[in-house]
């Protein structure tokens, strides 16, 4: 430039520049949280991308789920499952759809999705009723119900009860173990020589209440196949303490 030229882009701007430099300048947000990320990353392309909200939550659904939504999904279901076969599934809620049926009753269609697939869910009237609070788009849940399978349709859940689910409680083993419903045995790992004897006595009480065996050596509880879930048995219960011990062996009949 010839010296004494006047540059026009800086032209009334230096000392305006300076005078402003604090008030302009742009500081640093602050970061998002994953659970805002993956909110986005869902809003704007229809997926998650850099995670998944159920990461936080795989102890409990190693624990206390009955199978994948991935399985419920396969045309050549294992011998455990069938139309009517009870399931327990850690999910998210993706989509709710609330109708009103003719008796001017809320009911529920919803779809929900865990770490392998997606799949539909059906809540009836009085089920709604009482759970409606946690069945809410982006929640996590935990759903106790029925598989429903029909020639030519995709299978569906037929829900009995929904739990609303924590990330503050979700890899707290003995926290979420208290308010599930079942019989708790407990042994010193997977390959101790009491189960065989245990199984045989769970097909002789079948029943409904799930069946949770407690490893000592893990500190981990796996949840049993539906085929060896048991019904409140007075004599199913002594004769499991009498082979475990007293300590060892609790039925919780209810959610507490």
């Amino acid at each position: 430039n010839i010296e004494g030229q006047i540059n026009l882009f800086s032209m009334g701007t230096e000392e305006k520049v300076e005078e402003n430099s604090d008030k302009d300048y742009i500081r640093p947000m602050k970061e998002f949280s994953k659970k805002d990320i993956l909110a986005f990353e869902k809003e704007t392309m229809g997926i998650f991308v850099s995670g998944h909200p159920l990461e936080d939550f795989k102890t409990v659904i190693k624990r206390s789920t009955s199978n994948t939504i991935n399985q419920l999904l396969s045309d050549d279901l294992d011998e455990h499952l069938k139309d009517g076969s009870k399931i327990i599934i850690v999910a998210i809620v993706e989509k709710v759809r609330v109708n009103i049926t003719k008796n001017n009753q809320a009911m529920a269609f919803i779809k929900i999705e865990d770490l392998t697939a997606g799949i539909e869910c059906v809540i009836f009237p009085k089920t709604y009723a009482e759970f409606s609070d946690y069945v809410k788009e982006d929640k996590i849940i935990k759903i106790e119900g029925k598989l429903s399978c029909r020639d030519g349709e995709e299978n569906v859940i037929m829900v009995d009860k929904v739990f609303e689910l924590h990330s503050s409680n979700s890899d707290q083993d003995n926290h979420n173990t208290k308010k599930t419903k079942g019989l708790y045995l407990k042994l010193e790992n997977e390959q101790s020589p009491y189960i065989k004897e245990i199984l045989e006595i769970m097909q002789v009480f079948k029943g409904d209440n799930p069946v949770y065996f407690y490893y000592e050596d893990s500190k981990k509880y796996k949840l049993s196949p539906e085929k060896y879930w048991v019904k409140d048995s007075e004599t199913l219960i002594a004769r499991c303490k009498e082979i475990l011990g007293d300590e060892n062996v609790v039925l919780k009949n209810k959610q507490i």
